[in-house]
């Protein structure tokens, strides 16, 4: 090439590269260009140690990120490839051509705006970090202060939620990690918010469900990662540890963590100061812990599945968050909050809770807890009808499970057959008053029931139901 085309292209490229936001596209444009002049047919750029991008003609110049091992070549394949280091010693760049010998001033003149180009890349991505850092610093502000705001106490009406705030109020103000262990649904992260808000920390609260995580992104989402970590690594990644600097981190279902983050989970509450994945350097951070889960952790221990140095580590204070089965007084209070908040959030009146529905409420053994309460009186809110004084049909189904038909026949249920009874009996008067007492029929009961008329005319005299039909036939 002639000096003259060589600054013409030369300056093509520096204002290609200033224009790039990104080394990717960076390489691609430059590759463009350059294959406008020259026979062009691969450009290389190393960044750093670890990442290497190609851009290939046959891949319509598609820069990808590829293997740093410098690749062997041979035979009749070899083509002309100029290569030279970058001048700051931070990578190197490699033109591939068909046919042309490059000569090293142009190589090196290319070189050059190439390096300008990544450095250009490196500032505004970190101009877009900051800018990110501050955007989550004023998203967890806002969650922080909503969270504030809007904080609800756990309904402790009965003599065991009562005991287990008493004992959790005493140990808000520790550092000391706890460990809730209760059935899904029972409130453990309601119980870990309310440590965090008396905990006086200013940080902010930060959980993460370590089950509905696939084992692979655990610790990226736990500790975070660095560029180049993996693939689709492309810029720093704040773990939880991080986000939680200064407040609250709440690990729910810990017992689902893999070994492999179980160590350095340990290594961090002992530390306290957290590795990004690919990271070189340690992060001091101050973090309270909350562990929860369902599960036996004792159990999994003496079967391999969970590390016990980690186990007592997490469980420096427990607590026995108890289900709902064992909490009758709250099912009343719990009820009408929900059904209050719920009301607020579907648009709807604010149903009255009447005693037949409370005692309907009082006695089903809810093997969901309080999370299968709400889920219930929401499908109620939503079918029943749109009036100030409409009554809530409940659809309770038994269950199974730690609060199933085992429970039921315990000291603080009264028997599951008995409810799975009653409650049958309330749908099927229900059915049968706006049915008139019609069974047979497209309007009949049987149909709005989904049920065969045989099978309900059977329910009804198993029930004892036939004097409530022969009343709904005379209206």
């Amino acid at each position: 090439m002639r000096d003259d085309e060589t600054l013409e292209m030369t300056s093509a490229l520096a204002v290609l590269a200033a224009r790039s936001t990104t080394i990717p596209r960076l390489v691609r444009r430059l590759a463009e260009r350059i294959a406008e002049t020259l026979a062009l047919v691969e450009l290389e750029l190393g960044v750093g140690e670890a990442d290497v991008y190609r851009s290939r003609k046959r891949d319509g110049w598609e820069a990808v990120l590829v293997d740093p091992k410098p690749r062997v070549r041979s035979g009749a394949a070899t083509r002309p490839c100029a290569r030279v280091e970058l001048e700051g010693g931070d990578g190197h760049l490699a033109l591939t051509t068909e046919g042309v010998e490059l000569s090293p001033a142009v190589v090196r003149a290319v070189a050059r705006v190439a390096e300008a180009g990544v450095i250009h890349c490196r500032l505004l991505e970190r101009v877009a970090q900051s800018a990110r850092g501050a955007h989550e610093n004023g998203s967890r502000l806002r969650r922080a202060l909503h969270d504030a705001s809007t904080a609800e106490d756990p309904i402790a009406a009965s003599p065991a939620m009562r005991a287990l705030l008493t004992q959790l109020d005493a140990v808000a103000g520790h550092d000391a990690t706890v460990l809730l262990v209760g059935e899904t649904g029972t409130g453990k992260e309601v119980l870990a918010r309310r440590l965090h808000r008396l905990s006086g920390r200013t940080g902010a609260f930060v959980k993460l469900n370590c089950g509905a995580l696939p084992e692979g992104l655990v610790e990226s989402e736990l500790f975070g990662h660095e560029p180049g970590a993996f693939t689709g690594a492309h810029r720093v990644h704040h773990g939880r540890f991080e986000r939680a600097n200064g407040g609250t981190l709440l690990l729910d279902e810990v017992g689902e963590l893999p070994l492999a983050a179980q160590v350095k989970l340990l290594r961090t509450l002992q530390e306290q100061e957290v590795e990004r994945v690919g990271g070189e350097h340690a992060i001091a951070v101050d973090v309270r812990v909350v562990a929860a889960t369902h599960r036996d952790l004792a159990a999994m221990v003496a079967a391999g599945r969970f590390r016990e140095d980690l186990y007592y580590r997490l469980s420096v204070i427990g607590f026995a968050v108890p289900p709902l089965r064992q909490r009758a007084e709250d099912v009343a209070p719990l009820a009408r909050a929900l059904a209050r908040r719920l009301a607020e959030r579907l648009g709807v009146p604010e149903p009255e809770l009447d005693a037949r529905v409370l005692g309907l409420l009082a006695r089903y053994p809810w093997p969901g807890n309080v999370r299968q309460l709400a889920n219930a009186l929401e499908r109620a809110m939503i079918l029943a009808p749109a009036d100030p004084g409409r009554e809530l049909e409940l659809h309770l189904n038994p269950g199974v499970g730690p609060g199933g038909p085992q429970a039921a026949a315990g000291p603080t249920s009264t028997g599951l057959r008995e409810l799975t009874a009653e409650l049958a009996r309330t749908q099927i008067r229900a059915a049968l008053v706006e049915c008139r007492g019609r069974v047979y029929g497209e309007r009949g009961a049987a149909s709005k029931l989904g049920l065969k008329p045989s099978t309900l005319q059977d329910q009804i005299r198993r029930l004892g139901l036939a004097a409530d039909a022969a009343r709904a036939r005379r209206g």
